[in-house]
């Protein structure tokens, strides 16, 4: 399953620059159908990453953790779009940036899945974490 997030939110290969842009309007264009799909195909493992502990198995490794951190800041946001669901990973996708940092695991990421790492600290509405998330970008 890791591998299926992964190809479907970077494209078929990771490039050391950006995807094509139909990858690129899947992260920044509002899409019923793209929704839809992540629906469709993730809703599940969302659900299981939203529960408490759940998918545990992934944390400490990438790509597993980059992959977690996906299915509870991105997909969340396209799944319950709109609802204060949305933002129901927040606080665990943090954790797990900040795990990740500290031990320096998203370094072996390439630049554009490890802006994806950070980006939880960009939604984050504590200004300290922005401002750390803020730094973390700056040396990308």
């Amino acid at each position: 399953m890791v591998n299926d997030i992964l190809k479907f939110w970077f494209g078929q290969a990771v490039p050391q620059g950006l995807p094509d842009q139909a990858v690129r309007d899947l992260w920044f264009k509002k899409s019923a159908a793209t929704d839809d799909t992540i629906r469709e195909r993730f809703g599940k493992l969302v659900q299981s990453a939203l529960d408490t502990d759940g998918l545990s198995n992934w944390e400490g490794r990438m790509p597993d953790e980059l992959a977690l951190v996906i299915l509870l800041d991105q997909f969340t946001r396209n799944i319950f779009r709109d609802t204060p669901r949305a933002f129901a990973g927040d606080r665990r996708a943090i954790q797990l940036v900040q795990a990740g940092v500290a031990e320096r695991r998203e370094r072996q990421l390439p630049l554009i899945q490890r802006a994806f790492f950070y980006m939880p600290c960009m939604h984050s509405e504590d200004a300290d974490i922005q401002k750390w998330g803020v730094l973390l970008f700056q040396k990308l």
